[in-house]
């Protein structure tokens, strides 16, 4: 049933998979966390992986609540000038790209904008013509690999076309088109493999008609290309512009961008490869050859991104443990897993590029990324509080993973159990006087309209079905208010095809009335 790839087959296979890359070397001064470097036991590890030439540059950033943050540097980022790596040397990310394009397609969710049963079609008619249900395939299927598209890198013209002129500038609309013309091609992982390495396939074939949305999960980019669509539809603006403005501004990644052609800053990690495909050959294939240049056109919203270890260390951070980016009712639908088995063992893919990767020493939640000459992974071991970031220049190989699973247990050294995620949560403002504005974020099943119930009692509210207040916004404001009360809340979703949808009690306690009263409040 499996048929391994030659090793150029296999190269090129990984180029065209789920890479993304762009240069646009600085080496930034925005971090500010403290750090010391590696112990020796850890450092001794990681130098074995270039010694043994896995890799031309390694570099790892620990952020633990047990070790603080740790960094260890490996290797040459330049082979040529023989200058180290250092922790805020800029690399193109590859698909964790996916993870910025997936947040803010989650923030226009909570705004309003979308909504995750809508279809394809709603947005994008007459511009993207989808030869496969396009009426059917839903945001919440693009943004979990469910829709069952085939895979618009995975076609062999397209493969062609861009080993021939790498420098090409890519539009959305017409990658697409290479995804219509079909292909039997599609990813398959073999089983019993150590981690989701997407580019170290066999062939496996599924008949076309199978080809439309369906429960099985099927990783391709086509999904984030359309995403990235519909973000420039609904909001008008370019998808470097919404990342920026909603992510990369908010955390003062000050250091990544969005890469739209193939420029590269000037202390960008040189990409190493020890194939050569797209490129004329700067040595033989036992030597390092630079791929550092390329227009990532191909891999837009699914791998455009140039970033650091420090800025992804910060984005990391802030996705898993901040409210900067995604709240905690945000948080819960993006943590709403499908088995991604049939391609990765022990995997689930969450809603919005999230890959919930369960290793022997504890389970973690992240994405990973590839593209000519660089690889990385994010992952946060949530049980441990503890964040890893791993980057390398080479695409070559697994090692990523290998240096995963071999310093990983030294920060972790215990076995870890899998958690229940954290609840839904919702926001209460208190204005002026007697005045409080009521927010909430839609749930997972959405309603025609909202009911809120309110009182002093507990109880009541918790098992009333009887409206106070009812309103087809997230928000109501309500001006009669006793002082020195406590209150307690809820926000029932109903509609008539799915019925109601009970919502959890909060609770809220004013003060005595002056020009500002700031509430105590909290979830039952």
């Amino acid at each position: 049933m499996y048929r391994l790839l030659s090793r150029n087959a296999l190269c090129l296979t990984l180029f065209l998979s789920l890479l993304t890359m762009g240069l646009h070397p600085v080496f930034s001064a925005s971090n500010d966390l403290e750090y010391e470097a590696f112990p020796e036991t850890w450092q001794d590890k990681l130098d074995e992986f270039t010694n043994d030439d896995k890799t031309p540059g390694a570099i790892m950033i620990v952020h633990s609540p047990e070790w603080g943050v740790r960094v260890g540097l490996s290797g040459m980022a330049n082979l040529d000038t023989l200058a180290p790596p250092t922790p805020d040397a800029q690399f193109r990310v590859g698909s964790v790209s996916k993870m910025f394009t997936a947040m803010v397609i989650l923030q226009m969710e909570s705004e309003g904008l979308i909504r995750f049963d809508d279809t394809v079609d709603k947005y994008l008619t007459g511009e993207v013509k989808l030869e496969i249900s396009a009426d059917v395939i839903t945001i919440k299927d693009l943004l979990q690999m469910t829709s069952g598209l085939p895979g618009y890198l995975e076609n062999k013209s397209l493969q062609e076309t861009v080993n021939t002129n790498p420098l090409y500038a890519w539009q959305p609309s017409q990658l697409l088109q290479f995804a219509n013309e079909g292909t039997n091609q599609l990813e398959y992982f073999e089983y019993g493999a150590t981690y989701p390495n997407p580019y170290q396939t066999a062939l496996f074939e599924i008949p076309a008609d199978e080809a439309t949305p369906e429960p099985k999960w099927w990783y391709v980019n086509t999904n984030y290309m359309i995403l990235g669509m519909i973000i420039e539809k609904v909001t008008g603006n370019k998808i470097e512009d919404e990342i920026k403005n909603r992510i990369f501004d908010k955390l003062d990644m000050q250091d990544s961008h969005f890469a739209v052609d193939e420029q590269i800053p000037d202390r960008m990690m040189r990409g190493y490869t020890k194939n050569n495909l797209l490129f004329e050959p700067t040595g033989t294939l036992d030597n390092w050859n630079d791929v550092t240049i390329l227009n990532p056109s191909f891999a837009w919203a699914a791998g455009a991104i140039i970033s650091t270890p420090w800025d992804l260390m910060r984005f990391l951070k802030a996705i898993f443990t901040e409210d900067i980016i995604i709240n905690k009712g945000i948080r819960k639908k993006w943590m709403n897993y499908v088995s991604a088995d049939i391609h990765w063992m022990n995997m689930e893919y969450g809603v919005g590029g999230l890959m919930q990767s369960q290793r022997p020493y504890g389970d973690c939640r992240g994405h990973g990324g590839a593209i000519n000459g660089y690889k990385d992974l994010l992952y946060y071991f949530y049980d441990d509080e503890t964040f890893v970031v791993i980057c390398l220049n080479t695409m070559d190989g697994e090692t990523e993973v290998e240096i995963l699973d071999t310093i990983t247990p030294m920060v972790i050294d215990y076995p870890v159990n899998y958690p229940t995620p954290v609840s839904q949560s919702a926001n209460v403002e208190f204005l002026v006087g007697n005045i409080i504005d009521l927010k909430w974020q839609a749930g997972t099943i959405y309603g025609d309209k909202y009911e809120i119930m309110i009182g002093t009692d507990y109880n009541t509210v918790s098992m009333s079905e009887t409206a106070d207040y009812t309103t087809t916004d997230r928000s109501y404001t309500i001006n009669t208010l006793n002082e020195n009360t406590t209150y307690y809340w809820k926000v029932d979703a109903v509609s008539d095809a799915k019925g109601r949808v009970q919502g959890p009690v909060w609770s809220f306690t004013t003060g005595s009335y002056g020009p500002t009263v700031i509430p105590n409040w909290e979830t039952f």
